[in-house]
């Protein structure tokens, strides 16, 4: 039978689907039992029994096994099956008829067996419960503690960077504990947060922020680092973007530290950029588009599906030597999913990164912009980030005429900051020059770290010396007069 009307497809899915299923003729005879009805009603299978013998209740209708299919298709019947040993067992039951080739069936499905399998759900269900549960508490627990002795850490450097009479090497001390602490942080919040969305205890919150002050945020918190590596790190906003916007603010700000951090990891020199963007404005709804681009180690075509994964790392090898726990991309990614939006990344190994994703926000104004005004076309802002690699690279390519122009810049600013006592734009002059040397010899490299850190520590004399030392060392190498 089952060769007949059924081919080896059909009899395949039918012994999958753990139900019963009978096929009938228009005399209620059985012409095909599937695995399960073999199994579960022992009948044999080279000699089907009649539909009465399973169901015996059908006499009631006073209707034959093909007309109660006819009349029941869709229905779901509670009917009792009996086994060949004459033991029944209550059943869930539909019928249907395929009348193009003259044949009804029976799906059934074991009630007790349905129970047992709720129940094994529910309970393994309740257990799962109580292990997140006991992660969550155990994360919370031991993360708490964990904040105890960082913060008393934390405190101590502070009053170590106050001491009078702190050497160089002091400083240098100073500086490898604090960004330890800081590393420190980051990850102890890092699974705290991957712990709440996994539990699904993370909520976003919705309130007025100001854009510009998110991304100073950003910079601020990443420019130190960004110096330390000598990387050129800039943030630019769309002048028409209203500044006071409605929604996630410190989420936003905590996604773009998480891909800006990353940026700065994973390059040794050249850039990292944030760039926002206005896609479209209309009534108070406003779509930005969030670009963070690099010119780092780059991401294979093979290993990009792996970075937004939790506790992984593209290469084994990057966990060696950056360090980091993987959670940061997983965590945004999950962010930008709760807020509406994903990201998106290209990128080529040895060529740098690009993430980018949108975010659809209130403005706090309503915006007098007609449909044919919103929309901004934002496919130039990856034309102008890569007419921008170009011309980086080619700046910071010792010996070019743009590095000569911007070295000499560089310094003349440099030194006119320290001149005025304007420590801060002096550090950040200082930290260009030591990239536009990156390419130089070491003793040039040498030189403008230690220039740097006499500015950094706002040591005038130091600082002077240091330059003067530096201008020396590259001027007549270079042939500019510095």
């Amino acid at each position: 039978m089952g060769q007949c009307i059924l081919d080896d497809n059909l009899v395949h899915f039918f012994d999958t689907t753990g139900r019963i299923i009978l096929v009938f003729d228009s005399d209620g005879s059985i012409c095909y039992a599937n695995s399960t009805a073999i199994d579960e009603l022992g009948i044999s299978d080279d000699s089907y029994p009649h539909m009465e013998t399973i169901i015996p209740s059908y006499q009631e209708q006073e209707l034959s096994f093909y007309d109660l299919a006819m009349r029941s298709f869709g229905k779901n019947y509670e009917m009792n099956l009996y086994r060949s040993n004459r033991v029944c067992f209550p059943a869930n039951v539909r019928f249907g008829v395929w009348e193009d080739i003259g044949y009804a069936f029976c799906i059934a499905e074991n009630v007790k067996v349905l129970e047992e399998v709720r129940h094994e759900l529910s309970k393994v269900e309740n257990e799962t419960k109580e292990l997140r549960d006991v992660r969550n508490s155990f994360v919370a627990n031991v993360t708490h503690e964990l904040r105890t002795p960082l913060n008393g850490i934390k405190g101590h450097l502070v009053q170590l960077e106050a001491l009078e009479g702190n050497t160089d090497k002091h400083y240098d001390i100073y500086k490898i504990m604090n960004r330890c602490s800081m590393n420190m942080e980051k990850i102890i919040n890092n699974i705290l947060d991957f712990n709440k969305l996994q539990s699904g205890r993370f909520e976003l919150e919705e309130t007025e922020f100001s854009l510009s002050d998110c991304i100073m945020q950003v910079y601020e918190t990443n420019q130190m680092r960004a110096n330390e590596k000598g990387i050129n790190f800039t943030t630019t906003i769309d002048e028409d973007i209203p500044d006071r916007l409605y929604g996630d603010g410190m989420h936003l700000q905590q996604i773009l530290n998480n891909l800006v951090s990353n940026a700065i990891k994973f390059t040794d020199n050249g850039f990292v950029k944030v760039k926002v963007v206005k896609v479209y404005q209309l009534g108070r709804k406003i779509e930005l588009f969030f670009v963070v681009v690099d010119s780092g180690i780059g991401i294979s075509a093979e290993e990009r599906d792996k970075v937004f994964e939790s506790f992984v790392q593209a290469d084994a090898s990057i966990t060696r030597k950056y360090g980091g726990t993987g959670l940061g991309l997983s965590i945004t990614k999950d962010l930008l999913q709760m807020m509406g939006s994903s990201i998106n990344l290209e990128s080529e190994k040895g060529k740098g990164s690009t993430f980018s994703f949108s975010l659809v926000l209130q403005t706090m104004e309503q915006a007098e912009t007609s449909v044919d005004e919103a929309v901004t076309d934002t496919t130039h802002v990856f034309r102008e980030l890569e007419l921008e690699r170009q011309i980086e690279e080619h700046t910071h390519r010792l010996g070019t005429e743009e590095n000569i122009a911007q070295l000499k810049s560089n310094m003349e600013k440099l030194i006119i900051c320290i001149e005025i006592g304007n420590w801060m734009k002096a550090e950040q002059f200082a930290a260009t020059v030591k990239q536009l040397l990156a390419d130089g010899d070491d003793a040039w490299r040498k030189q403008a770290l230690r220039m740097e850190m006499a500015v950094r520590k706002e040591n005038y004399e130091k600082s002077v010396a240091m330059y003067d030392a530096l201008k020396e060392m590259i001027e007549d190498s270079l042939y500019v007069e510095l």
